[in-house]
């Protein structure tokens, strides 16, 4: 619902969503070693990111597309996700995404990346920074409430 109205969901948007949520997990790390998480994994070897040595994997979920994801060698920090996903000007189609992911500052004890670059089929689609990032001590229960 947008402003309380019912609106369709395009199937290739539909897809999209599912990829996003994927990737979500994927971030967590975690969930990927779950017996239950109904993602395959398979290691894609050695490789470069930006004249960086990575290692990758491929995630793929049951019932989505699958997702490569690399890790810096020397940090093992995430360096770039890599996807086919709808077209995002709309011109129809699937198009190559890729997330790269840098910058890394420590937040309260936790290592988070201050800026991605999104680029689609090879060129620039968009970049972000972040500026600033603190982690919640706690988040209240009535958050999740209607």
């Amino acid at each position: 619902k947008v402003n309380g109205m019912d609106v369709p969901i395009p199937d290739a948007q539909k897809a999209d969503l599912k990829t996003e949520m994927t990737m979500m997990k994927i971030q967590h790390l975690t969930p990927l070693l779950a017996a239950d998480s109904g993602l395959q994994l398979k290691a894609l070897g050695e490789s470069k990111v930006e004249d960086k040595d990575v290692v990758g994997i491929q995630v793929t979920p049951k019932d989505g597309r699958e997702i490569k994801v690399y890790f810096d060698k020397g940090t093992h920090l995430m360096t770039k996700v890599e996807f086919m996903a709808s077209d995002p000007m709309g011109g129809g189609g699937d198009v190559k995404r890729e997330i790269f992911v840098k910058d890394y500052k420590d937040v309260q004890g936790v290592t988070m990346p201050t800026k991605t670059i999104q680029n689609t089929d090879g060129k620039p689609f968009l970049n972000s920074t972040v500026t600033e990032q603190k982690l919640l001590e706690k988040l209240d229960d009535k958050e999740f409430s209607d």
